[in-house]
């Protein structure tokens, strides 16, 4: 669904330079929401936030989620990190 090549799956592996947790400094994954005159109109006019989130998304709003499985994607991150920190379940 993400276009996630398996062979860009990496696991976090530990060793004595990153203490055995697999990481070695950080990498942000980040949900930005764009203030374009839609949404400031919106907000204005009091939308919900369902209907804040469907107009951010309609104007290209990437989800905490999706940045971090393009960053799985690009090998910058391991896919158990993203489930840890954007909370998804294995079911």
């Amino acid at each position: 669904e993400y276009g996630i090549e398996p062979e860009n799956i990496r696991e976090a592996v530990g060793c004595s330079a990153c203490r055995g947790t697999g990481y070695k400094g950080r990498i942000g994954v980040f949900e930005v929401l764009p203030l374009s005159r839609d949404i400031r109109d919106a907000v204005e006019r009091g939308a919900t936030a369902t209907e804040l989130h469907q107009l951010a998304r309609a104007n290209g709003m990437e989800s905490l989620l999706e940045d971090g499985l393009r960053k799985v994607s690009s090998g910058l991150v391991s896919l158990d990190e993203v489930r840890r920190v954007c909370d998804v379940d294995d079911d």
